[in-house]
């Protein structure tokens, strides 16, 4: 807006200062008025957001600000909390633009300039649930959720992008027919298009504001940690994270039943849409008034009337073992009086039918007999008399066409149910489910598939992960059930384009993709004994390009002037740190002007370097001598040490504990990190621990299936190259050097 005056005031409180802000109209706009008042925590470094209540019709909710329960809500996600007295909720009397140069002030008047960018989370009663809803369409790049309760007076066209901003709106029972009309209808249009919202019937009130203040502030925190973006520069406009339909949970209008996504048997359609499953049970506790705890049956839960009985196969190992589970009570007596026997006279076999995957319990194979579809037979007829493993080596035929398994010599080998005690943890859509001990720390694993997906987070008990946010993560067990669920998209094979383009000498191979709209770009380098072509066809190399890609950042990969000359050394050269001394330098400032004049990379925009080993002790150099935005190095200590006394390059040091190529315990790459945070240069450092090998571990690797990488893993085990903790005890060189030099020692590699 031009020509406005801005009105301020300033009051000092206790660790915090408030500041009121007015916004009178100008010679275009029409609002009538608009005063603004906001609450800025002092030991807020840097704010998030902004929690914004907006008042009924006539009203003013700038002493919301003064309220030590909102206050505490908003210190939770480092936001400011704001209220106002404004006339107009129609954007076009220029009301939206008020609001936004409001922000620039407010962003003057606490010196925090993150004001102008960071996003807003509003929450508004009656007429400024209205006033919610109005901005949210008008400017839904800057709002990161919404509650609107009770209004009778919304917008019912499209509402365009708006759909992606998650929304609550209420309405009540014994309020006016138009109002609940005009929110219910507007949900209604708006959810098959997809619109990231629900629907809440207060039973047995009015017009009245809503005070279930633990429902209102699950969904504000669950709509902040999902939508902030991790790493974010709040002095510029933002990107907020669109949230996948796949993670949320849904909930039916007329049962009130909840459900996940994969599991939900509703309409999705007609069904409100939760951003979580604490947000939908406590939907479910409010518009039910506590009544309904139902959720659509998925993955079965087994409580504690399961029982689990272990399946031997008379004649062969332990290897061929496979659990069961059942709470018949007529098929646990069954299996107890074969117990009773001794085991060469226990001739009762198990036939049951096939399903995919563990179960929850059949770990390590890719299959299970479905919980209560078996029995004990004396006799069984047709194709199911097969071995265990006949059914993993073809999980589609003995599933899908026999259907059961049957093998006439199995027998119940012992009782596991009342030995193996623990809560449970289970994994949807990922590894590994089963019993652990409070206490314990546990991995889990989604089961991505690294070359079409990426992973989004884990749902579900999350505030027990380390990092919701990695596909592969861990826990600590508490003392009950708890389940996770793993949410990741679809993405389709990454499709790198591949040419030759002219470096400064000779024509370098080339790798790249860039998403539509660009916000940067990343190189990444290989190896010393590596190239491109290699570089860009490892797994690793893909999940990190799927994941950038998604992220909206262009991936280049090239090789070194050595790989291009094939002198046999293909190391990436490090002893000189300027374009003019340095070739690979040229060559990278060569691929940079290319895209460039393309159009593929924006002058403004930001530029990375990754690399593995030599190839990381390299992307510290390139990005030096380039002025590059940040370096990251994998599994390298940063030699020339000499660097870091002199670079202004933010840099990430990514070693691995028990990487034998360093050797010392990293202590160079710690050293250098030591010496940039020394000099006040932004760093930070990461060493990788190991980790357990899982059974489906291998099938990462394109061209192994589940089946395979389960064989595995039991050849590996039995060689002793893995501990009964599950970790390698050997290199994978080791395993290489045996293979090559012996290859009759393994039956399955």
């Amino acid at each position: 807006m031009k020509n406005t005056l801005i009105i301020i005031l300033v009051f000092s409180a206790i660790q915090a200062e408030i500041y009121d802000v007015s916004i009178p109209e100008n010679d275009t706009a029409s609002y009538t008025y608009a005063d603004f008042r906001m609450w800025v925590n002092d030991s807020t470094d840097t704010l998030q957001g902004i929690y914004w209540f907006m008042h009924a019709n006539n009203g003013d909710s700038r002493n919301i600000v003064s309220d030590s329960a909102y206050q505490a809500l908003v210190n939770g996600q480092n936001f400011a909390l704001m209220g106002a007295h404004i006339f107009n909720m129609h954007m076009e009397t220029g009301i939206g633009d008020a609001v936004i140069a409001a922000m620039d002030s407010f962003a003057v008047l606490a010196q925090h300039d993150e004001i102008s960018f960071i996003p807003f989370f509003i929450n508004g009663y009656s007429w400024g649930g209205q006033f919610g809803y109005h901005f949210t369409r008008w400017i839904p790049e800057r709002m990161l959720g919404f509650i609107t309760q009770k209004g009778g007076y919304h917008d019912t066209t499209d509402a365009g992008v708006a759909i992606e901003v998650p929304g609550l709106m209420f309405v009540a029972e014994n309020d006016l027919p138009y109002r609940i009309e005009n929110l219910t209808g507007i949900f209604l249009d708006h959810r098959p298009l997809g619109a990231k919202w629900i629907l809440a019937m207060e039973q047995g009130v009015g017009h009245t504001l809503v005070t279930d203040y633990p429902f209102l502030n699950s969904f504000f925190n669950t709509v902040a940690d999902l939508r902030l973006p991790n790493a974010v520069d709040v002095f510029q406009p933002i990107t907020l994270n669109t949230l996948p339909d796949s993670i949320g949970w849904l909930g039916n209008q007329d049962t009130w039943t909840i459900g996940s996504w994969d599991c939900y048997d509703g309409n999705f359609d007609s069904s409100s849409w939760f951003p979580s499953k604490d947000v939908g049970e406590h939907w479910q506790t409010f518009v039910s008034e506590n009544w309904v705890y139902d959720t659509s049956a998925c993955d079965p839960v087994f409580d504690s009337s399961y029982v689990f009985f272990t399946v031997g196969i008379h004649g062969s190992e332990d290897e061929s073992n496979y659990i069961i589970t059942t709470n018949n009570d007529d098929l646990i007596n069954q299996c107890r009086s074969q117990l009773d026997l001794p085991e060469d006279e226990r001739m009762l076999h198990i036939n049951g039918y096939l399903d995919y995957g563990d179960g929850g319990f059949n770990d390590p194979w890719s299959w299970h007999i479905i919980p209560n579809e078996w029995l004990l037979a004396e006799m069984s007829i047709g194709l199911c008399n097969g071995d265990p493993e006949d059914v993993e080596n073809d999980l589609d035929y003995w599933i899908n066409t026999v259907g059961q398994l049957c093998n006439w010599s199995s027998f119940i080998k012992e009782e596991i149910g009342s030995e193996i005690e623990g809560p449970w943890a289970w994994v949807n859509d990922g590894y590994l489910s089963g019993i652990h001990m409070p206490g314990d720390t546990v991995h889990i694993w989604s089961d991505l598939d690294p070359i079409t997906m990426t992973f989004q987070r884990w749902t579900g008990d999350t505030l027990l992960v380390a990092d919701p946010n990695e596909w592969h993560t861990t826990f600590i067990m508490p003392d009950n059930d708890v389940y996770f669920y793993a949410q990741q998209d679809s993405t389709g094979p990454i499709g790198f384009e591949y040419e030759t383009i002219q470096g400064l000498e000779n024509p370098k191979n080339v790798y790249y993709k860039f998403p539509e709209n660009s916000t940067g770009t990343i190189f990444l380098f290989h190896g010393g004994s590596g190239n491109a072509e290699g570089f860009a066809n490892r797994v690793e190399i893909i999940q990190f390009s799927q994941d950038a890609l998604q992220k909206g950042y262009g991936i280049i990969i090239t090789e070194s002037e050595n790989a291009t000359l094939n002198t046999g050394l293909n190391r990436w050269l490090l002893e000189t740190w300027t374009i003019e001394q340095n070739i690979d330098v040229a060559n990278i400032q060569a691929l940079i002007d290319t895209f460039t004049v393309r159009g593929n990379i924006n002058a403004q925009d930001p530029i990375y370097s990754a690399g593995v080993s030599n190839g990381g002790n390299f992307s510290s150099i390139v990005a030096h001598a380039l002025n590059f935005n940040a370096a990251v190095m994998y599994s390298a200590q940063g030699n020339p040490p000499e660097l870091y006394q002199v670079t202004e390059t933010p840099t990430v040091f990514c070693p691995a504990k028990y990487d034998p190529a360093l050797g010392g315990g990293n202590w160079a790459a710690h050293m250098n990190f030591d010496t940039l945070q020394s000099r006040d240069i932004p760093s930070v450092f990461y060493e990788l621990d190991h980790s357990p090998v899982y059974p489906q571990r291998f099938a990462r690797i394109p061209g192994i299936d589940l089946s395979l990488s389960n064989d595995l893993f039991n050849e590996f085990l039995t060689m002793g190259f893995i501990d009964n903790n599950h970790y390698f005890t050997v290199l994978d060189d080791s395993i290489q050097y045996l293979y090559m030099t012996n290859p009759d020692s393994f039956s399955i590699l």
